[in-house]
């Protein structure tokens, strides 16, 4: 039962009206009433049940709304505690802000309450500041001068009009430090920082890395053995300056650094005053008895938005973290790694899930429990990251979580593996059971800079012979994936890891998938929607792939009777665009059916939550979309015709793309005799017709007979967003026009009709057939000439080609005259609307 729990039973106050309405009233101060919807007000209510209770003041000499003497006596205090029972002699002033005030506003609030308790107005012997879980005692008497504000600060209110006490928390007693919700978790990490950075005054990443090391401090004192009533360090001491305290935190840490130089090789660089403040923010709270999720939850929200504005940086977000980990269930005795751990959200997760599994086996408490999960935490998880500052910010959050912070060291995870393991014995090929990473996208590892990037062989070219050629630059992910497997045990080693769709699925990265396919069995396949990372600002459209890295007796055999690979393409994973979380989510199921599969239960197939594809059936594409349930069924309607089939190659004389002209290559000012229109996807209507109705020019000079369109040609819009990639016309203008890298010029042969062949390519947009052929990128979706050409076409005679065709034009020319039949009787009735009303005037 809470303070104010005890005072409204004991009948010292009240709170009625409903939810959202709420009103208290302080029954033993004149039955006073406030609003205890405001926040300020609900701090000031705990105070106040805690002056009775805890620090056992007479409940009749404690009053709120205190009129403050003076010339105009309209300020008022918002405690006064008196020292005798007519409350005429002040003897403690109590002014409350809500916890998330800034420092600014605290100091002020300091001002406020010290200028109220003064000799000329209500001459008290204490002040009290309190925000949430932040106080400032301050002694007021004459023993001090009036613009004093470091040398009078207390460690706490003295107990019952007695003596201060020289420090507030004590181990084992009433007043030990608490475990505290999420919220009030945040909002100390929160006003740490704001504190830390103060304005400017260190840049946010560096304040957040201070802030580190202050929690490390925290936790290590709490953890340090001491006895019952002793207390603890990390604290306000009573008439301690704050150079005194420094000395003292920075004692402390610097005895942890020893103990444990991996976590911090710097020292403590924050002024003793701002260090002061920050004790004050943290000094009540128990971080090690906070619930571990609580820890965990509060840390993770913190730094989602924190990292996203300030460090430039991404992380994983929570949801696909446990996803990933569920869908793999880590064993016990497995050595777990995250090659690009950034603030530790795999190994805390992977971690989580070891607890989690020895409250199946243990009961809580007991020491097998403890070393369950304690024994994996120790020698099991390793990370790596290459920023000091998100590897320290790692580090902590393991500490935070009660250990795994050992084997997180800081270093190029795409280094020399040797170095590594002179660095850390645990690091080196062939050990690790599991790798769950996200690595960085986009990064480009240059061979000047980086000279270990010919070592890797994704990291050269290779002729016809086998001759190697080191590569300029290569992507980082993609070398991940090597490094990855060189890390994993043959045979028996897994890994979780998030992919950009574009290495999946894009023509010039088809030698990576080769590489995929010819060292691990592809186990599974999901891909993410395309808001997955969008609250981070990263618009990346990303997959998960889980690897089973192969043994060498495996690498070298072209039989390879794997199971089928299990894909699914989930809508909802529980928080949408803005990161807020949804009640819709799909991977329980994905995780549920992919356990019965792996349990040889037959399965479903479902493209959201999860179906099969035979391993025989992988090409050069391992997507999801490329093996889509309904995609499959298209392929086979096709190939099932009773007429032939051929590949769009087979059809074509030639097939080309157009090229692209920026604004300064544009003509749109030059006479018609210098310039022709240059085809875009606007060109290509939706319903397939070619349209003049918007136009771009390109100057004719510099043009080539083989850029201009032939009657006949076939135009395929290439490049559009993923909904209109497909739509497709016939160029049959007498205007000489050239197309924009956008379009695809398709040349038949002479028994293929172009209007049949538009009008086929038009149904499989209608179908959807095109979007699970695209690639995408920059927002954009595309289908290259290579993918194009391998297309299956359904190709009756040339005749019943033409009859096909001859019919989509006539249905097609008879729906353009319902249509201008229909606008003009449009017009008409806006026309006799208006003269109805206006009687054909305007004004």
């Amino acid at each position: 039962m809470s303070y104010l729990e005890r005072a409204i039973k004991n009948g010292y106050a009240n709170i009625t009206g409903p939810e959202g309405k709420k009103k208290i009233t302080y029954v033993s101060s004149d039955n006073h009433n406030e609003n205890f919807e405001d926040p300020e007000e609900r701090v000031r209510a705990e105070f106040w049940a805690e002056l009775i209770y805890k620090y056992e003041y007479p409940v009749n000499r404690i009053k709120v709304e205190v009129t403050v003497p003076d010339r105009l006596p309209s300020d008022r205090a918002d405690i006064v505690v008196f020292s005798d029972d007519d409350c005429k002699r002040p003897y403690a002033v109590v002014e409350c802000k809500r916890g998330d005030v800034t420092d600014a506003e605290f100091n002020q609030a300091i001002e406020q309450g010290v200028g109220n308790a003064t000799w000329v107005k209500l001459r008290a012997e204490y002040v009290v500041i309190i925000a949430g879980g932040t106080r400032r005692i301050l002694d007021v008497t004459d023993k001090f001068g009036s613009y004093e504000r470091e040398q009078n600060i207390l460690a706490d209110l003295p107990k019952a009009y007695g003596k201060p006490q020289e420090f507030r928390f004590y181990k084992g007693t009433e007043n030990d430090i608490a475990p505290v919700t999420r919220e009030e978790l945040i909002a100390a990490i929160r006003k740490c920082h704001q504190t830390l950075w103060g304005g400017g005054r260190l840049s946010p990443p560096t304040a957040f890395g201070e802030l580190c090391k202050l929690i490390f401090v925290k936790i290590s004192d709490e953890q340090k053995p001491r006895m019952k009533g002793e207390p603890y360090q990390f604290q306000i001491k009573t008439h301690e300056p704050s150079s005194k305290l420094a000395e003292r935190i920075n004692a402390l840490y610097d005895e942890q650094k020893t103990k444990d130089p991996e976590v911090f090789t710097e020292s403590i660089k924050v002024d003793d005053r701002v260090l002061r403040t920050v004790v004050s923010h943290l000094e009540s709270i128990n971080l090690n008895k906070t619930d571990l999720d609580v820890k965990g939850v509060a840390f993770e929200q913190f730094m989602d938005g924190f990292f996203k504005g300030d460090f430039g940086q991404y992380f994983t977000p929570r949801p696909i973290i446990e996803f990933a980990v569920q869908m793999i269930q880590p064993e016990h005795d497995w050595d777990v790694l995250d090659p690009a751990c950034g603030s530790g959200g795999f190994l805390l997760h992977a971690l989580d899930y070891m607890r989690k599994q020895a409250g199946e086996y243990y009961d809580k408490g007991t020491v097998d429990y403890y070393n369950y999960w304690h024994d994996f935490a120790a020698k099991h998880l390793y990370g790596i990251e290459i920023n000091d500052e998100i590897a320290r910010v790692a580090k902590m959050n393991m500490i935070v979580h009660d250990d795994g912070h050992t084997n997180v060291i800081s270093y190029d995870a795409l280094d020399s593996i040797d170095k590594m393991h002179d660095h850390n014995r645990g690091f080196e090929k062939n050990k690790f059971d599991l790798i769950l990473t996200n690595p960085p996208f986009g990064s480009t590892i240059n061979n000047a800079e980086k000279p270990y990037l010919q070592r890797y062989e994704l990291g050269n070219t290779y002729d016809a012979k086998g001759k190697k050629k080191p590569r300029k630059n290569q992507s980082s992910e993609i070398l991940f994936i090597e490094r990855i497997w060189e890390f994993l045990k043959p045979g028996t080693g897994k890994a979780a890891v998030v992919l950009p769709d574009g290495v999946l699925t894009n023509g010039s990265s088809k030698y990576v998938r080769d590489f995929i396919l010819e060292r691990f069995q592809l186990q599974a396949v999901i891909s993410l929607p395309k808001d997955a990372f969008a609250h981070f600002g990263a618009g990346v459209n990303a997959t998960i792939i889980f690897l089973r890295k192969l043994s060498h007796f495996e690498k070298k055999s072209t039989n390879r009777p794997y199971s089928p690979v299990f894909m699914a393409k989930p809508i909802y994973i529980g928080y949408d665009a803005t990161g807020c979380e949804t009640k819709e989510k799909q991977f329980p199921q994905i995780i549920s059916k992919f356990n019965a599969f792996s349990n040889g239960e037959h399965i479903t197939d479902d493209e959201q939550t999860g179906y099969l594809v035979p391993y025989s059936e992988l090409d050069d594409r391992i997507d999801v979309d490329h093996y889509a349930p309904k995609f499959l069924k298209l392929k086979y309607q096709i190939e099932q015709s009773i007429f032939p089939i051929s590949s769009i190659e087979e059809i074509c004389i030639s097939i080309k793309t157009g090229f692209a002209a920026g604004k300064q290559e544009q003509a749109d000012s030059l006479p018609d005799d210098q310039r022709v229109p240059h085809l875009r996807p606007f060109s290509i209507t939706s319903d397939g017709q070619l349209s003049f109705e918007t136009q771009k020019f390109v100057p004719m000079a510099g043009l080539t007979s083989s850029d201009i369109c032939t009657q006949g040609e076939v135009l395929f819009n290439n490049t559009n967003s993923i909904d209109w990639v497909g739509k497709s016309t016939v160029f049959d203008s007498n205007i000489k026009c050239a197309t924009s890298n956008h379009i695809t010029r398709l040349k038949l042969k002479e028994y293929v009709d172009p209007y049949y062949v538009a009008a086929f390519f038009n149904m499989l947009l209608r179908l959807g057939y095109w979007k699970f052929l695209c690639t995408n990128f920059n927002n954009q979706s595309g289908i290259n000439i290579d993918t194009l050409k391998k297309v299956k076409i359904i190709l009756p005679p040339l005749s019943v080609q033409l009859a096909y065709s001859k019919a989509m034009v006539k249905s097609q020319a008879h729906a353009d005259r319902l249509r201008k039949q229909a606008e003009q009787e449009i017009a008409e009735a806006k026309n006799r609307f208006e003269n109805g009303l206006l009687g054909g005037q305007q004004s």
